[in-house]
């Protein structure tokens, strides 16, 4: 037991020391917006991190896009920068959504 606890306390305050959140209100001013490589935003940074966005074929993207839409009722395609919760962590009007290939550098 005490073997556990200890674990998990050495756990929390190694994550806790070495976490950092990025933000992406900055990125989409406007509500229902969205950046990626297809309107020429090949990469976002924040907090020390680079989310990398590419054209792919056909149209498409690949990588991240960062997105402040908030519809969570059309469940297609056509709703592919939307959240399921509407919004960011803790509520934050922008966000990261992630397709194929996508990396963190």
């Amino acid at each position: 037991m005490k073997k556990n606890l200890l674990s998990a306390i050495v756990l929390i305050a190694s994550l806790n020391a070495f976490s950092q959140m990025a933000r992406f209100e900055k990125f989409v001013a406007k509500k229902d917006t969205s950046l990626n490589a297809l309107n020429g935003n090949t990469h976002f940074d924040d907090a020390g991190f680079n989310f990398l966005s590419a054209e792919g074929p056909w149209g498409s993207w690949l990588g991240f896009t960062v997105s402040s839409h908030t519809d969570t009722v059309t469940a297609d395609y056509t709703n592919q920068y939307s959240a399921y919760t509407g919004s960011g962590l803790f509520g934050t009007n922008g966000y990261l959504v992630a397709y194929s290939s996508a990396s963190i550098s």
